[in-house]
């Protein structure tokens, strides 16, 4: 535990002072008037040295010599803004005594959690080697040839590899994960405030009334994921990411801003989430609004800013894929730009994306990719737990409340624009259409996961998110008679369904902590297990390790690792690993 609340300390010390330094620049860019508070800053962090690992790793290995350059910057821009951090520091000095007891509840729960647990099965089969891939060499042409998984790419293991503290601690740290769930909770505890100034309308009311229910939404996440977070996976910092952009976008609405920068901001952090995971999908829609304003203002100069910022933040996860896969996307075959001797073949490519679709959909080894949802419908609902099912019940209603309170909404903008000739605008904010708006992103972001892939790993974001913003409307509008018929959603969800699910989620935890916790890891978090294995050659020049148990996980410890011992279709493109993979040439 004692590394990794070590290795938290060193990650949000760098991450909010180069979050803090560029974030302000931007506001100030963007000619938006705000203060920089921590959790904005330290996000804005996570893009920065995520991105800057994925560029450094094109270089070099990210290790050592990658965090000596993050620091030096650190220190220059702390140098700069000193007198800032000599305010916030008075501010820390104004906290009530309840405030530090919760922030250090907080703090030992999720480090408790961090240190040991369940390691997630993928984190065996492709997590901790593509870790060690960066670690060792930043990035190597071909890989995918190696273990076809490591083309998945995420921009995340850059960012682990970061901070895995492998030369220092003796072995590689994964404690990320952690440290992005224990930064929403807190934001969600401690920085939703009330901009200074904003008014206290019933409007106003109704929507912070919401906004304390989408301050639920890490800590449910939280619980559902807690007995694995200890494994370095790409879908927890995803998930946690999504409730930043929706905590924010109602911490926005709740604040009534007029900018479309913070709005703007957020579409350039949705930007990035796509190089941490494809399946973020439909979420890009959020774009829309902000966009609408940026044309509508005629801010020319604004939206080429942008475009850059996003092309800047998810630019490492395209050139990353092309070194390692040689696609744009991988595994998608729809886009063929290239034509590197190291490109892995259509077919296989089309194989390994139509084998996950299969795995997610709960049909594999009886199952097709081109199967119809009536085929496989029934096998993906009996594949998933109980808890589960009771979650994407809860999400559906919630997805047909929302769309019935959208039909009633556009109604009423209907009736009060053409009988009470009141403008569309504030039509529009009487009737509060911005949840409907989000609501509907979500929904798309609900059939872009079921048709792209429903493993329910990828859609714990969107299915929790549907009911804590369907849960924040019918709140914010409790005391409107003509929509209290919508209070029913809540009751049938939590009683039936979220109360059932959490209360199973947390027997599994429960269960985690008296079974597979042998308490052993207080100074050191547990370390990658390390398994019987053989050995086998690529090309006559490359000694390589396997599983002896059949298709097994190869974890951290046997690098360079492969899925078995056929490797006689890959060879490699020179003497060195450095040269690269390729398919053997028949």
């Amino acid at each position: 535990m004692i590394s990794v609340l070590i290795n938290w300390l060193y990650a949000f010390i760098t991450m909010y002072i180069l979050g803090r330094f560029v974030l302000k620049r931007l506001y100030k860019f963007f000619k938006y008037e705000s203060v920089v508070t921590t959790a904005p800053a330290v996000v804005t962090g996570i893009v920065i040295t995520t991105a800057y690992a994925g560029y450094f790793s094109l270089f070099h290995k990210v290790g050592v010599t990658a965090n000596v350059v993050m620091i030096i910057v650190c220190i220059l821009f702390f140098c700069v803004d000193r007198e800032d951090y000599i305010i916030e520091t008075k501010k820390l000095k104004s906290a009530k005594p309840w405030q530090y007891i919760v922030f250090a509840l907080i703090v030992f729960v999720t480090a408790f959690f961090t240190m040991e647990g369940e390691l997630f099965w993928d984190t065996g089969l492709y997590h901790c080697q593509t870790i060690r891939w960066i670690e060792e060499y930043g990035v190597v042409k071909g890989l995918v040839h190696v273990v076809k998984r490591l083309g998945y790419n995420s921009t995340f293991y850059c960012q682990c590899a970061l901070y895995s503290f492998k030369d220092i601690a003796g072995q590689s740290l994964h404690a990320l994960a952690g440290f992005y769930s224990l930064l929403m909770m807190l934001y969600a505890t401690f920085g939703i405030n009330r901009k200074p100034g904003t008014d206290d309308d019933e409007v106003s009311r109704a929507k912070w009334r919401g906004l304390y229910a989408v301050r639920l939404f890490p800590f449910i996440y939280f619980i559902l994921i807690c007995s694995e977070i200890v494994s370095p996976a790409s879908d927890y910092p995803l998930v946690n990411l999504i409730i930043f952009v929706t905590l924010r976008w109602f911490h926005n609405l709740a604040n009534k801003e007029k900018s479309e920068t913070p709005y703007a901001l957020l579409c350039v952090l949705i930007a990035f989430i796509v190089s941490v995971k494809l399946s973020v999908g439909a979420l890009v829609l959020l774009v829309v609004a902000p966009a609408f304003w940026l044309i509508k203002r005629k801010k020319v100069r604004d939206i080429i800013a942008y475009l850059i910022l996003g092309i800047v933040v998810s630019a490492p996860y395209f050139i990353r894929e092309v070194i390692i896969s040689g696609w744009l996307i991988y595994p998608f075959t729809g886009i063929d730009l290239f034509n590197f001797d190291w490109k892995m073949a259509a077919k296989s490519v089309d194989a390994d994306a139509n084998e996950m679709l299969v795995w997610c959909r709960g049909t594999e080894g009886n199952g097709s990719p081109d199967d119809s949802i009536r085929v496989w419908l029934k096998s993906w609902w009996d594949y998933i737990y109980l808890p589960q099912q009771q979650i994407i019940v809860a999400a559906a209603i919630s997805a047909g409340t929302a769309i019935l309170a959208a039909i009633y909404r556009v109604i009423r903008v209907i009736i009060d624009t053409v009988t009470k000739k009141l403008k569309l605008a504030e039509a529009l904010v009487k009737y509060s259409l911005e949840y409907t708006y989000v609501e509907f992103v979500i929904i798309a972001c609900l059939i872009f996961w079921m048709v792209k892939g429903p493993g329910i790993r990828y859609g714990f974001g969107y299915l929790i998110t549907m009911s804590v913003v369907m849960f924040a409307d019918i709140i914010a509008h409790i005391n409107k008679k003509s929509v209290t018929w919508f209070k029913g959603v809540i009751i049938i969800d939590c009683l039936l369904f979220w109360i059932p699910s959490l209360k199973s989620y947390f027997v599994w935890n429960y269960e985690c902590i008296r079974y597979r916790m042998e308490f052993n890891n207080f100074i050191m978090q547990e370390d990658y297990p390390i398994v019987p294995f053989k050995t086998a050659v690529i090309d006559d020049k490359l000694e390589v390790y396997y599983p002896e148990e059949e298709m097994g996980q190869i974890w951290y410890d046997m690098f360079p690792g492969v899925w078995c011992g056929d490797v006689d279709g890959i060879e490699m493109r020179g003497d060195r690993i450095e040269d690269g993979f390729r398919e053997k040439q028949r």
